[in-house]
């Protein structure tokens, strides 16, 4: 543990006059921040306030650390582990507490609480809208809880190809490496840094999603430390509860594995280990990719159009092996005359003999003389379809979405506002269109089966649009008000959104995000959490704080 009180003097209790000091290496201004200094209109605690501890009080709970770390703003490690991906989300928590196990939670919980401090939780910060960081905010870091265990011979109904249990912190490509290993498949994000906690918790889509479901509908159980500091472990067959004298209940409510199937991460607790099934892994694969230009200057000629009406128009019989993604950019392309990119990368869950395999020759055979490339190609497995996928970059940007189901695809609205937005961006910032597919065996699960958006259960598509700017925050406002704008127009066509990729600024989050579940969450919130020890922005009870 590493553990630098003096420079503690100068970082952690450092507000003056509304501002929350970080360290010189972070080579900013201090940023004023309204929460971290606040002296009345708040139930929380922060940096700067008479309630806030001690240097000598938080030194003595950093002793009590056994194997996990305790880190201050003044630590080496601290600017890793606030960095979001989004630059523009960044936060400056007061203490890191790395945790390691459960009983590390639990201590972190009991103290934080009796200091009044507002918690918060994070395993890998990819969240877009900061929902995982709080300035002046006691953070639960959950990245080194990284345990696996595979079962191949799981005793639960519908488990014929095992399950796995994984600690939050573990990365998506830990995972898809080590099931590589035993042939089998599980259903989790392309987008390889990110670790399984805040992706399960708002639903977590996947390129095989088609054929198998979100994640929550995978998901069997999961384990969480409560605001009271209860380890509590809850499936379908109920919720067993064990308090911090050892007694342990059990009651058959399901009230918090349903929550957990979509209702959001750190709102009811801390999640530390999940359980999925897992499927069986297909001998190959195939991966299917094309491309387009939007336009071709010389001939003043739109191809955009072309593609996307006749994408849309296969869209709705798409056999289930078949998933992944669309995209839609005005990037420079090297290309004298072409402008932008419609690009498909769909993958086929089945070898190359299938039937359903043939399908994506509707796209193959389109225009061949208007494509830059297209073509299928085998793939040994899944990893080896997943390991070439990249995360994004860090940047300033926002990002927002709406859940599109088959009423949207027969408008031309939709292609119409697409191709305005994505070929006309706001100066000064990079727009771009990324989709998911959805429906399949999605659409078999019924809307109140699970927490997340009803809308999930109808839609064929997620759509999602985001923009990248580049400064020091000082165009934050100017962008994300412009990307405001058009969300207020891209969720007419669609009915619901994804909570992990959409803006975190609407006024209507909560329809946005869970529609007509919400009003259960809400009571759930209550019961596990009354006193909102867990809470974030626009998350589950959000309003109430």
């Amino acid at each position: 543990m590493y553990f630098m009180i003096l420079s503690v003097l100068v970082v952690v209790v450092g507000c003056t006059n509304g501002f929350l000091l970080v360290p010189d290496s972070f080579q900013k201004q201090p940023t004023k921040n309204s929460q971290a200094c606040r002296t009345g209109n708040s139930s929380y605690c922060y940096p700067g306030m008479d309630c806030w501890p001690s240097l000598s009080e938080i030194a003595r709970f950093n002793d009590t650390f056994k194997k996990g770390d305790l880190l201050l703003p003044s630590d080496s490690l601290y600017r890793n582990l606030t960095v979001m991906k989004n630059l523009r989300v960044t936060k400056y928590p007061a203490i890191i507490a790395v945790v390691k196990d459960a009983a590390e939670i639990q201590a972190c919980l009991i103290w934080a609480r009796s200091k009044s401090m507002h918690i918060v939780v994070q395993s890998s910060g990819h969240d877009f809208q900061g929902r995982s960081t709080a300035d002046g905010a006691f953070m639960i870091y959950l990245g080194n809880m990284t345990d696996i265990s595979i079962k191949l011979n799981s005793t639960r109904k519908d488990c014929p190809y095992g399950e796995i249990a994984l600690g939050s912190g573990n990365q998506w490509q830990n995972v898809y490496k080590e099931l590589d290993k035993v042939d089998r498949a599980i259903i989790g994000g392309s987008a390889h840094t990110v670790a399984i906690g805040g992706y399960t918790l708002g639903g977590g889509h996947s390129p095989i999603s088609r054929m198998y479901g979100l994640a929550v509908d995978n998901l069997l159980e999961v384990e969480m430390i409560t605001a009271d500091s209860r380890l509590v472990v809850a499936n379908d067959k109920g919720t067993t509860s064990t308090d911090l004298n050892g007694r342990t209940t059990h009651s058959s409510n399901t009230d918090l594995i349903w929550a957990s199937r979509g209702g959001g991460g750190g709102t009811f607790g801390v999640a530390t280990k999940f359980t999925f099934r897992l499927h069986e892994a297909p001998k190959k694969m195939v991966r299917f990719s094309c491309n387009f230009p939007m336009y071709l200057a010389a001939q003043k000629m739109s191809i955009y159009d072309l593609v996307i009406e006749k994408f849309f128009s296969i869209l709705p019989d798409m056999p289930k092996q078949w998933g992944g993604y669309f995209f839609l950019s005005i990037y420079p392309f090297q290309v004298v005359n072409e402008v932008g990119s419609v690009t498909f990368y769909f993958n086929h869950f089945g070898d190359w003999d299938s039937p359903s395999r043939a399908y994506m020759d509707h796209l193959l055979h389109f225009r061949p003389d208007l494509q830059r490339s297209c073509n299928y190609e085998n793939m040994t497995s899944f990893w080896d379809y997943e390991k070439d996928a990249n995360d994004a970059l860090y940047t300033r940007n926002d990002i927002i979405g709406t859940l599109v189901q088959k009423e949207g695809l027969n408008s031309s609205d939709l292609i119409n506002f697409l191709k305005q937005h994505i070929t006309y961006p706001k100066s000064g910032s990079l727009t771009g269109m990324t989709a998911i597919l959805l429906g399949g065996k999605m659409m078999e699960v019924g809307p109140q089966d699970t927490s997340v958006h009803p809308g999930f259960r109808k839609a064929l598509l997620s759509v999602g649009m985001s923009a990248s700017w580049d400064g020091n925050g000082d165009r934050d406002d100017e962008f994300s008000g412009y990307m405001q704008g058009l969300n207020a127009e891209l969720e007419k066509f669609g009915n619901g959104s994804y909570p992990n990729e959409s803006t975190g600024k609407s006024s209507t989050w909560k329809q946005d995000f869970w529609g007509s579940n919400y009003a259960r969450l809400e009571q759930i919130k209550k019961t596990w959490d009354p006193n909102n020890v867990f809470m974030c922005q626009q998350c589950v009870g959000w309003d109430r704080w």
